[in-house]
């Protein structure tokens, strides 16, 4: 193979040393080239760095300005609730880089949208939180690209990965509206939109490496390579291979339970525990904030019930595999939920006609709510199939997908443990009860001793301020209280009093549903709590929930809010975190004389300055 054509610069080399220099690259091995490359790398900078000043700045100013030495940058740009997003905008950065290219990956929240009509290229990755609506710390760019001050993207070329759930009505509705709104700006795709659902992993495998061939096909590599001329290489550095298992989502770290407790009282109408896990040996760190991912096992009572409705025994081996049918639907796959692809499998297969218009070819308002009031053992059983290849049921079955609990310890202080609050999931659905997966295995079926897949998921967006001094406010209700008991573990193992605390909590019952109450107590009598304000909703004829609170002390929280305070909320995203949102958008109207738009704009500049944080869902 004859040595690759470099398109260089012409006041860079001569002829005669370029023909010099590729007289040598024949003779050398790929090895032997990057020795060489850092050789000279190292000696052009003592060199410049001898030199004056101006000269070396007027050298990279000539370069940066050639035609012949065009930089392509690639900007990734995420959207997050979970982390899932930024986990695989920080892999695709990695890949890209490895490829040769000028890569920044960077938080939706922290782009300014005019910024746009400097970029080339950009690669976008968002998830879509509740119905259809962008990810809480990217709704500021979401309705600014939807303003009069959007920019004109002509020149822009994109591709979009949408993160969602097919189990909802409005499926990647962040990433479909991205799309939509960048073609009608006059942005180019240069793919086509790629919508994953909750089992995303290998999809998103699949789309990097589309991209990949993509940006090889649309950027020379030549061009790449010109980027890259000065490399920095070691002689005889050997690649270093980790020695340990590093324990993440696709292989999580069996972690022991340490201690598994009910917390809520008697007579309550909540069963929350609280359980540890020891972390020990498994390498694995944590920040308060954070979430520990659970790879949940189905209930063996619900597996027979599916197996029963098939007709199967269980023992049936999947694909020549040593994998049982029974232990497929047990540690595998989604026993529970209707998705779209699901629904259009068992229609096929039983042909019966009622489900005709539930078919996603037929619109998607009648399906999903078909689906909120009907689990995959209700379709089985009403609309039986009287023989069935096992093999088919599980094609149409989702995987079975991890859970996130909010992390309620600090590592400063808990060492090689973890700990979570977890509310057992129970309702009535169909004349029978139904429990939740993850929260009705780990709450009522595990006990100390026994072992549970875990991982970290780090959440950056809700973490303690890095300035001590600044007040925090701290609003929950249920587990929502979680994280914050980590904070306070963290600002005693640091020592902290100087930050002025204030924890809004809201349950239903003093006597038997104030979690963690005597260490809240003991916060407030060593002075790591300044304030707490308490919401019981069924102790008093009139229902009271924290946004009441906050009202009731509007006058102070907009004080704090004025002095700088962080605000938290943490918990339920379809009442409660909404009720909080507008209660503090009245003490911003009220206490601060604005009017509603004004006020609107004031909670959004807390949002794009990370001073009014969430962990909804």
């Amino acid at each position: 193979m004859g040595t690759p054509v470099i398109k260089m610069p012409k006041f860079v080399i001569s002829d005669e040393i370029l023909k010099q220099v590729e007289a040598l690259a024949e003779q050398t091995t790929p090895k032997e080239a990057l020795w060489i490359s850092g050789y000279f790398a190292g000696w052009a900078k003592s060199k410049l760095t001898t030199s004056n000043s101006t000269h070396q700045d007027s050298y990279f100013e000539s370069v940066s300005n050639s035609n012949d030495f065009e930089k392509l940058e690639i900007r990734i740009l995420y959207g997050t609730e979970t982390g899932n997003s930024y986990d695989l905008a920080e892999k695709l950065t990695e890949i890209l880089k490895e490829e040769g290219y000028v890569v920044s990956c960077v938080d939706i929240n922290d782009f300014k949208i005019q910024n746009l009509k400097k970029e080339k290229c950009v690669l976008i990755i968002t998830s879509t939180h509740g119905d259809g609506d962008p990810p809480e710390t990217a709704k500021t760019f979401f309705e600014e690209l939807d303003g009069r001050k959007a920019p004109k993207l002509d020149h822009l070329q994109y591709v979009i990965l949408g993160l969602g759930d097919s189990s909802y009505e409005h499926f990647c509705g962040a990433a479909r509206y991205l799309d939509k709104r960048f073609n009608a700006l006059g942005a180019k795709a240069i793919l086509e939109r790629v919508e994953c659902d909750v089992d995303y992993e290998e999809e998103a495998e699949k789309w990097f490496e589309d991209v990949k061939l993509k940006l090889k096909e649309l950027f020379s590599k030549e061009e790449t390579m010109n980027q890259n001329i000065i490399h920095s290489v070691k002689q005889n550095e050997p690649v270093q291979v980790a020695s340990n298992q590093i324990f993440d989502k696709r292989y999580p770290f069996e972690a022991e339970i340490i201690e598994n407790i009910k917390i809520t009282g008697n007579g309550s109408t909540k069963h929350i525990s609280h359980i540890e896990f020891s972390l020990e040996e498994s390498g694995l760190s944590y920040q308060p904030g954070d979430a520990l991912g659970v790879v949940p096992v189905n209930a063996s009572s619900n597996v027979e019930q599916i197996l029963t409705a098939l007709n199967l025994t269980g023992e049936e081996y999947i694909n020549d595999s040593n994998k049982t049918l029974r232990n497929s639907l047990l540690y595998d796959y989604d026993i529970t939920t209707l998705t779209p692809r699901f629904i259009e499998t068992w229609h096929n297969l039983s042909k019966a006609k009622d489900l005709e218009e539930f078919l996603p070819s037929q619109g998607r308002a009648l399906l999903f709510e078909y689906a909120s009031k009907n689990h995959i053992i209700d379709m089985i059983q009403k609309y039986s199939v009287t023989s069935i290849d096992p093999l088919e049921f599980l094609n149409g079955l989702r995987k079975l997908q991890p859970r996130l609990y909010s992390i309620s310890s600090c590592q400063d202080m808990a060492l090689d443990e973890v700990h979570i609050t977890v509310s057992k999931l129970e309702y009535e659905l169909n004349h029978g009860m139904r429990y939740g997966v993850a929260s009705s295995w780990l709450c009522s079926r595990l006990e100390p001793g026994q072992t549970v897949p875990v991982y970290i998921q780090s959440n950056h967006h809700f973490r303690l301020p890095e300035d001590s001094n600044v007040p925090v406010i701290m609003i929950g209700a249920g587990t929502g209280i979680a994280p914050y008991r980590a904070f306070l573990h963290q600002l005693e193992s640091d020592n902290k009093k100087n930050s002025p605390t204030w924890l809004f909590f809201g349950e239903r019952n003093f006597r038997t549903d104030f979690l963690y109450q005597t260490e809240w107590q003991q916060w407030l009598r060593t002075g790591y709590l300044d304030r707490i304000s308490l919401a019981f909703s069924r102790d008093a004829k009139e229902k009271i929930y924290v946004q009441h609170r906050i009202i009731e002390q509007g006058k102070t929280v907009f004080e704090w809010l004025e002095e700088g305070a962080f605000i938290y909320v943490c918990g339920d995203a379809t009442y409660m975190a909404k009720d909080v949102n507008q209660a503090l958008l009245t003490i911003i109207e009220n206490e601060g004389k604005m009017s509603a738009d004004n006020a609107s704009e004031y909670l959004k500049t807390l949002t794009q300055q990370k001073r009014y944080r969430k962990d909804v869902y």
